[in-house]
């Protein structure tokens, strides 16, 4: 067992060692900040008007990293609701606006460490998200981190938001880079695809609600965004 893990570390290591290395894309919402849990309870208050109980495990199991568009879509047909997907994504677009007003999302343990290491590098950075970009500026202006990052490309500036790869290629364009250039880092199953299908190496970091996913498809995971940063570094050099 010690000896394939080995080999595989191994393999791993000489993909990185190959790339020039010149941007990190960083997913938002349980990659950067610790939002998934709010982002639940968000949605639990919304389906209480409806008469629908979510359970946690529910929105971890089918819901936790998928765009609030696709995730209204999902939530509309599993529970027959009587109202059309786009009004109920709507009014979880409002309430999350609501609650961001007065909030910012905690950032993830690391993440900051990672963001300064690699800014320090003189590497570009982009947050890549499914979702709108409200929620990235208040991370960014509410931790102070605008400085740090080259471009934001979100859920709304494509036609079809994560697993879909536009997110990240619209990103690379902006930056002016390729694929084989960048590494993206992300936590949930739809992110990873997201990544792959645009051609990234992608790293995957575990939490509490993406613990149901697929994350076995990413070129390697990871606990935390700590060990992905010193992974990275350790294999870039």
């Amino acid at each position: 067992m010690g000896n394939k893990k080995h080999k595989k570390i191994t393999k791993l290591s000489n993909i990185l060692i190959q790339i020039n290395l010149k941007a990190i894309l960083f997913d938002h919402d349980g990659t950067l900040v610790d939002s998934e849990g709010t982002h639940f309870q968000l949605w639990e208050a919304i389906l209480d008007k409806y008469k629908v109980k979510l359970s946690e495990q529910d929105y971890k199991d089918f819901h936790s990293g998928t765009p609030t568009p696709k995730n209204a879509e999902i939530l509309v047909e599993k529970y027959k609701l009587k109202i059309v997907p786009q009004v109920l994504a709507e009014e979880k677009e409002k309430i999350t606006h609501t609650f961001l007003a007065h909030n910012t999302f905690s950032l993830m343990p690391d993440s900051l460490a990672t963001i300064q290491h690699f800014h320090k590098m003189g590497l570009k950075l982009g947050v890549v998200t499914g979702a709108g970009r409200f929620g990235v500026n208040s991370t960014l202006q509410g931790h102070k981190l605008e400085k740090y990052f080259d471009v934001i490309t979100t859920g709304k500036d494509v036609t079809n938001s994560k697993p879909d790869p536009a997110v990240y290629l619209l990103a690379m364009k902006l930056l002016g880079v390729k694929s084989n250039e960048c590494i993206a880092i992300e936590d949930t199953e739809n992110g990873i695809r997201s990544a792959i299908a645009a051609g990234l190496i992608c790293c995957a970091v575990k939490n509490d609600y993406s613990s149901r996913h697929d994350l076995s498809i990413a070129t390697a995971v990871f606990n935390n965004i700590g060990e992905a940063k010193n992974w990275i570094i350790n294999n870039t050099s």
